[in-house]
């Protein structure tokens, strides 16, 4: 672990926060602010995001802090209580329709006037 040496220029910067203090509701110590990683990105994706990169004038580093912040920002999906929603939302839709009766195979002028909204 590399251990900051104290100089001139960070004198001037504000202090860093003392370790185990909470910053965005993480723990963090002083010394892991940046952290160096490599990540594997498919070709396709890493061309799509140098391209939005480039029209943003950012760089791809800021591109990907975007995106990893946004995505952090975002709550956990609750998948099931979604998934019960929209089968609430469909049953509801399904209930309100006019024709709640199977309906058999259907010649072209037929399709034609439900699409129409003729039908008897």
């Amino acid at each position: 672990m590399r251990v900051p040496i104290p100089t001139e220029r960070s004198a001037q910067l504000p202090p860093a926060p003392p370790f185990g203090q909470l910053f965005d509701n993480i723990p963090v110590s002083p010394y892991c602010l940046l952290v160096k990683t490599t990540i594997d990105f498919p070709e396709h994706l890493l061309h799509r995001a140098k391209t939005i990169a480039v029209q943003r004038k950012i760089t791809l580093k800021e591109l990907v802090i975007q995106g990893l912040e946004h995505a952090i920002r975002q709550p956990a999906a609750d998948v099931e209580a979604e998934r019960k929603a929209r089968a609430a939302a469909l049953i509801a839709a399904l209930s309100a329709g006019k024709n709640t009766e199977p309906i058999g195979p259907l010649n072209r002028d037929e399709i034609y006037d439900r699409q129409q909204g003729k039908w008897d």
